[in-house]
């Protein structure tokens, strides 16, 4: 729906910059605080009514425009918390709209705009429609002449290169990085906008946040003489402006582990980053996302008085953005078998987690593997209109990814015989090369060592990443990789020969030995009990828990006597 805009009068646009960015300095002191504002122009006589620019600029602004009548309009500020959106209206009725939400009924609203066209003068205008956000690509009439915003701000850097907000504004407009835009017959990316912006303010903490949102992993990027990182730009952009919850949230993204960053003199780890956006704005989904994706499973984190378990922060998350794929994803990890949670008055299973990550972000492969996982037997889920078995589920991984190490594990697993194959990405796969496959991409998978040693044959070897192994090796992995997998260190026991031992996380295990580290991690593990049996000399015994066995009490305990 385009917006017509009505003018209120030409005026020399190097009179109108100056009035305005003198009033701005000279009252720098009192407002320039690091905070975000709209920069308003306007209030309507009969309500509270913001006038902004699409932009942001730290500052106020204070005085009269006239509507062309000489009825004065009172000039107003309003306060914005954290980033301003691209695209927003401030309304009579003291909402605000953004263009993802729903138009509001009865309710009007008034923008201002300060454009630069080409013969270099300065229109300050005003348009009044039922309150529809004024969308990216939206035309907007000026003087009888229509264009985008896009095309409003390329004419407005024409005749002034210099205007760092029109430059971040014009970023803001281009949809993908890839677009651009043409000034002074020059070709700009969404990325070149915004570092043209910073060129000439660096102070611009929105320009500094979409910045960093444009470079790749390991890209940089040079302004000023130096060389800013991705984490830096979001670094640059809390540093400015302490209030930014998104930029708080991406530094939290861009913390390695125990990886700390230095903002306005205090230290902040991951943690600490996602608490202060939630201390700004408690309806940060993402960044309860993050706190959830930062905790343990048993541990806890305080936010704003109330504590949280990793569960109830992607409950959070979810009850404020129900569209989040990986909250979804995590929250069915979270889930305890037979669980269920409650999100927004609809209760879900952990398989039904799993079938809404799938059905919001279609292509995220480990909500395959896991959905997969959740289907016994024969039993089948409907995804988009599709029906999806065990094996449907692992392929669809694989498709999406045929790196995907847990899609390759599970699919062996899902295989009932040795001999059996599956097909994928037109290329037939036995049971013992998909635990191949898996350990090639991950070779710290526990259970496909484990497993990858039942395939091989006596005697049989197998290579992973040029490295040769034997069916004892197998299990030896297993157990160096998860000491706390039982039946890893019983087959491994059950490889030993005689008085032969094992090294394992430079510790020697005989073949007692690792039937005994078997039974600590599980106590009725009856495969570790058999065997303990069954390698005791006659008349001997073994000490455990304090109780002693002979060789036939360890095989009545392996029968449950």
């Amino acid at each position: 729906m385009g917006c017509s805009l009505t003018i209120m009068g030409p005026q020399d646009g190097k009179d109108v910059l100056d009035h305005i960015f003198t009033w701005m300095h000279r009252n720098s002191k009192n407002f320039f605080q690091s905070r975000n504002y709209v920069l308003a122009e306007g209030c309507v006589r009969d309500g509270l009514v913001a006038l902004g620019s699409l932009g942001v600029r730290p500052g106020f602004m204070y005085g009269t425009v006239s509507d062309g009548t000489g009825t004065p309009y009172s000039v107003t500020v309003i306060k914005m918390p954290g980033p301003i959106p691209a695209v927003t209206t401030i309304c009579s009725c003291g909402t605000t709209s953004q263009s993802s939400g729903e138009p509001q009924s009865r309710c009007h609203h008034i923008a201002a705009f300060l454009m630069w066209v080409s013969n270099n003068k300065a229109f300050l205008g005003a348009f009044e429609e039922p309150c529809t956000p004024l969308l990216i690509g939206s035309p907007v009439t000026i003087n009888g002449i229509t264009n985008t915003l896009k095309q409003w701000y390329e004419w407005a850097l024409d005749a002034d290169p210099r205007n760092s907000l029109v430059w971040f504004s014009l970023g803001i407009h281009l949809p993908t990085i890839t677009s651009t835009a043409e000034v002074n017959d020059t070709m700009y990316t969404k990325q070149e906008c915004f570092m043209k912006s910073l060129k000439i303010d660096s102070n611009c903490a929105p320009a500094w946040f979409n910045l960093g949102l444009c470079l790749p992993v390991g890209g940089t990027v040079t302004i000023n003489s130096k060389t800013y990182t991705v984490k830096q730009c979001y670094l640059q952009a809390a540093g400015i402006d302490p209030l930014h919850p998104l930029a708080w949230l991406q530094l939290g993204n861009w913390l390695m582990g125990s990886d700390t960053a230095l903002v306005n003199d205090d230290m902040f780890g991951k943690r600490d980053c996602y608490l202060r956006a939630l201390k700004i704005d408690p309806t940060c989904a993402p960044a309860w996302l993050g706190l959830g994706e930062w905790l343990t499973t048993t541990s806890t984190v305080e936010v704003n008085d109330t504590e949280y378990i990793k569960q109830e922060c992607f409950m959070k998350s979810l009850k404020i953005d129900s569209n989040c794929a990986p909250a979804w994803f995590n929250l069915g990890l979270c889930l305890p078998v037979g669980g269920t949670v409650t999100i927004n008055g609809k209760t879900y299973t952990v398989k039904q987690c799993y079938l809404k990550a799938i059905d919001i972000e279609c292509r995220n492969s480990l909500a395959w593997v896991h959905l997969g996982n959740w289907l016994v037997g024969s039993n089948t889920a409907l995804v988009k209109d599709d029906m999806f078995g065990k094996r449907d589920c692992y392929l669809r991984a694989l498709e999406i990814d045929p790196t995907c190490a847990p899609a390759w594990f599970s699919l062996g697993i899902h295989l009932p015989t040795i001999t059996s194959t599956a097909e994928v990405n037109d290329t037939m796969y036995t049971k013992q090369e998909c635990f191949m496959k898996s350990l090639k991409i991950d070779s710290n998978c526990a259970p496909a060592w484990f497993n990858l040693g039942l395939c091989l044959p006596v005697g049989g070897t197998v290579t992973i990443n040029s490295k040769t192994y034997t069916v004892k090796q197998c299990y030896l992995q297993a157990a160096e990789v998860d000491p706390l997998h039982p039946l890893a260190w019983v087959h491994l026991g059950n490889w030993l020969m005689g008085s032969d031992t094992a090294l394992v996380n430079d510790d020697m295990f005989g073949k007692s030995d690792c039937y005994l580290r078997a039974l600590e991690i599980d106590p009725t593990c009856a495969p570790a009990w058999l065997g303990l049996g069954l390698c005791l000399p006659v008349n001997g015994t073994v000490t455990f828990d304090k109780k002693t066995y002979n060789a036939k009490q360890c095989c009545l305990q392996a029968v449950g006597n």
